[in-house]
């Protein structure tokens, strides 16, 4: 069997535990039918009872643990909103600023471009006059 980390999930060892929400522990269960109920019923259906009693356990912590969770996302998802709320006008400066920023080199590339092109263009033009006349 392969360990959480060989398929490409953190093991909780290897998770950040920065988070202020504690992390979710399964808990160990066992039935909790007191032994008095189970007498004079029969081996198999007694071990269907305990069964049950352990899902119902499991079924109340995992609505429990679903609860929470619900709880702390919604938490962090209102921390997220005031964060994208705080920082949307400094990103709006920061776009601003790399606009124009790439419109003046996008300026200054032009202009170079259309310099090298006309002086290209005119030395090609003075190169074919002095070759048509062979004083090149």
């Amino acid at each position: 069997m392969t360990s959480p980390s060989s398929q490409g999930k953190p093991s909780h060892d290897e998770m950040d535990d920065s988070s202020s929400y504690p992390p979710l522990v399964r808990p160990v269960l066992h039935d909790n039918i007191p032994p008095r109920l189970l007498n004079g019923i029969v081996a198999q259906s007694q071990y269907i009872l305990k069964q049950l009693s352990i899902i119902n356990q499991q079924n109340e912590w995992l609505i429990e643990a679903s609860v929470n969770t619900n709880t702390q996302v919604r938490q962090t998802n209102g921390r997220l909103l005031k964060l994208e709320e705080w920082r949307k006008p400094l990103d709006d400066k920061k776009i601003l600023d790399k606009v124009t920023w790439l419109d003046r080199l996008f300026n200054f590339w032009t202009v170079l471009a259309v310099l090298v092109g006309t002086f290209g263009t005119l030395a090609g033009f003075i190169f074919t006059i002095l070759h048509a006349y062979h004083l090149i």
